[in-house]
């Protein structure tokens, strides 16, 4: 039992990476869903997309996924097969080539930040400036 005048004290595993970008990202492509391919307008009903039902895409496309990894992803976990995940993933949320590419870049960047914290401050997800 924790008293009230402290805070818990959470030890951070090391075999879970935190990432902020491509979950939160993907997230919003999933939320937006109604909207990016037109189906929300006035007078029509609001598509709403839910992970059970991109999951279900997933898996009819031959991606399996539980429902509680897919919450690990969105919430900052990376996926396992990255590649796989993101080409299935684009399919079901009919990404535009520009999007797709938007959630590339910053699975990628997650990725060197898990992989080589040291040197991600040498990445850049925006374009280079020239001198």
């Amino acid at each position: 039992m924790i008293p009230n005048n402290q805070e818990p004290v959470i030890k951070a595993r090391k075999d879970i990476v935190e990432t902020s970008g491509f979950g939160a990202l993907l997230h919003q492509f999933r939320e937006t869903y109604g909207e990016r391919i037109g189906a929300n307008r006035p007078g029509m009903p609001r598509i709403h997309l839910t992970a059970q039902a991109l999951i279900a895409c997933m898996h009819e496309a031959g991606y399996t996924i539980s429902p509680a990894t897919y919450s690990e992803v969105e919430s900052g976990s990376l996926p396992r097969d990255a590649q796989k995940f993101v080409n299935t993933v684009s399919g079901c949320l009919h990404l535009s080539a520009l999007e797709r590419r938007e959630l590339v870049l910053r699975l990628s960047y997650d990725i060197l930040k898990a992989r080589i914290p040291d040197l991600v401050q040498e990445v850049t997800l925006k374009p280079a400036q020239p001198d």
